[in-house]
C-alpha cells in the first residue's frame, strides 16, 4: 500500500490496491471519488519470463497496455506501443510473457462497453518528454530526470497516474503507483528520476 497524500488545492490519494481511495471528508468530493472508483480500476502486473497470470475481473472491459516487453492475450500478441480494449467475458483473464524477459504492464478496468476487441498505437520509446496519446481522453509520456511538462488546457477533472519513477505534479510528490486527482487546474509536472512514465486521463 502507497502512502495517503492530501493537499489542499488538489485531490490526491494513493491506490490501494489500484482503487483510488476514498481520502476527502465533504460530501461533494466524497461523491466524486467513489464515482471515480466505480468507473475506473487501476493497476499495475510484472509477469516472469514464460509464465502467466491470472486477472480479476472486475469491470466491462479492460485496457492493457505493456510497458516492458510483449503480451501475449487469447492468442493475440500485445506489443510495446500497442495498447488493447478487450470485452471482459469472464470474471478472469489470462496474460502470458512468452519472452525470456520480465514484462511489466498496465491494466485499466473500466466500465465503459466495449463490443469487441480495439487496437491503439503509441510511441514512448523515440518520443520523450511529451505527451502522446494512447487513446481518446488518455495520453502517456515518458521523461528523463528532471524534464518537465505544462498543460494549461487541463480544465476539468483529470487523473495522474505515475507508472514508474517519481515525479511532483501540482506540488504532489507521486511515486510509482500514486495517483493524482486534478480539478480545474493547470498541470505541471516535473520528473524526479530518469524514465519516469506517466499516464493522464481526462474524465
Amino acid at each position: 500500500m502507497t502512502q495517503i497524500i492530501l493537499e489542499s488545492m488538489c485531490l490526491v490519494s494513493a491506490t490501494d490496491n489500484g482503487r483510488i481511495t476514498d481520502i476527502i471528508t465533504t460530501n461533494k468530493n466524497t461523491e466524486l471519488i467513489s464515482s471515480i472508483s466505480n468507473q475506473l480500476l487501476f493497476s499495475s502486473i510484472t509477469i516472469a519470463p514464460e509464465s502467466s497470470i491470472e486477472l480479476s475481473i472486475q469491470k466491462n472491459n479492460t485496457i492493457i497496455i505493456p510497458i516492458v516487453g510483449n503480451l501475449l492475450i487469447s492468442n493475440i500478441e500485445i506489443l510495446i506501443g500497442n495498447a488493447y480494449t478487450i470485452p471482459n467475458s469472464s470474471n478472469q483473464l489470462s496474460i502470458f510473457n512468452n519472452q525470456i524477459e520480465l514484462a511489466f504492464a498496465l491494466i485499466i478496468q473500466t466500465n465503459k462497453n466495449t463490443s469487441t476487441p480495439i487496437h491503439y498505437l503509441f510511441d514512448i520509446i523515440n518520443k520523450k518528454n511529451e505527451w502522446e496519446e494512447i487513446m481518446p481522453n488518455i495520453e502517456i509520456a515518458k521523461l528523463d530526470g528532471r524534464k518537465e511538462l505544462f498543460d494549461e488546457t487541463s480544465n476539468g477533472i483529470y487523473i495522474i497516474f505515475c507508472i514508474n519513477g517519481a515525479m511532483e505534479c501540482n506540488g504532489c510528490l507521486l511515486h510509482q503507483n500514486d495517483t493524482l486527482l486534478i480539478k480545474n487546474e493547470t498541470l505541471e509536472l516535473e520528473a524526479l528520476s530518469n524514465e519516469t512514465i506517466v499516464l493522464k486521463i481526462k474524465l
